[in-house]
């Protein structure tokens, strides 16, 4: 299965994902923000990262935009619950995004588990 690394600030997401990705098969790591999950990632590669877009100190898309400059092979999931802030049509078209799939907070285990199987292309 993929080494996934999820980067969130809010523990109760950290837990559910690493539980559902676990339970699926994956070898997970998690990390509380983006310059730990930055530097995480510099230690091990992972085939997937996973990462909030709202958090303190580097936010997602500072996250992502490392990400992208030091690992540009790595598929990147982003998840958000800032729908009040960030429209998906507009989000979609943020040149930092790039390939990254989306997710918008909350969801379910098995809407997560459809995009990160789509992300890592074992479902259409």
């Amino acid at each position: 299965m993929a080494k996934i690394l999820v980067i969130d600030d809010d523990p109760g997401y950290q837990a559910a994902m690493r539980r559902v990705l676990q339970l699926e098969g994956h070898d997970v790591r998690v990390a509380g923000g983006g310059e730990e999950g930055v530097a995480l990632l510099a230690e091990e590669p992972a085939d997937l990262v996973v990462v909030d877009l709202l958090m303190p100190g580097m936010d997602g898309v500072q996250a992502v935009r490392e990400i992208r400059s030091r690992h540009p092979g790595v598929a990147i999931l982003v998840v958000t619950g800032a729908h009040e802030v960030l429209v998906d049509d507009v989000l979609r078209r943020a040149s930092w995004i790039g390939d990254a799939g989306m997710l918008s907070k909350p969801f379910d285990d098995a809407e997560f588990l459809r995009a990160v199987r789509r992300i890592l292309g074992a479902e259409g």
